[in-house]
């Protein structure tokens, strides 16, 4: 009874937290939005999302419209991180995959959804304008992917705070 209990509490104060977060967005206007990950694609539970031009740097949480995929219905938007900027040469060794001489990664073969074949990204380098994104999650849908690609900075709508 008191395992349940204190789980009980757990719940409680982790809703508390997560409206109180709302609470103050909805005060604080539109230019800040509260997200929740709808996926396990980077690790958080709640982000706020700073709307508004962004000058992308590595490392750097932002939210963006991304391409049409069968996996991102229309009006979705993802958080990922920027770890790849004009420049950045993007190798790919087998379905491995590097950016900048960092290795980002495996590409799967196959779609955990429907089992869909999918390409890795093209090697190369990026160009003005765009970047390369990437999810903390070994099996994160991002710029490794053909079908993901690099991101356009236009389809930015804001960068990301990682709040708890």
């Amino acid at each position: 009874m008191k395992i349940l209990l204190i789980h009980f509490r757990r719940v409680c104060v982790t809703a508390g937290l997560i409206f109180a977060a709302y609470y103050l967005a909805l005060c604080v206007g539109s230019r800040f939005i509260l997200a929740l990950p709808w996926s396990p694609s980077i690790s958080g539970h709640v982000f706020c999302v700073v709307r508004g031009p962004v000058i992308p740097r590595r490392g750097m949480l932002v939210a963006f419209r991304p391409p049409q995929t069968p996996y991102a219905p229309a009006g979705m938007w993802w958080m990922k991180y920027v770890v790849g900027l004009p420049g950045d040469r993007i190798q790919i060794k087998g379905r491995e995959v590097w950016v900048g001489g960092i290795w980002r990664g495996h590409c799967a073969a196959r779609a955990r959804q429907d089992g869909a074949a999918l390409q890795c990204t093209k090697a190369g380098i990026i160009p003005a304008g765009y970047v390369f994104v990437w999810g903390t999650h070994p099996r994160s849908f991002d710029s490794r992917y053909a079908e993901v690609g690099l991101i356009n900075e236009k389809d930015f709508m804001g960068h990301g705070i990682r709040l708890f």
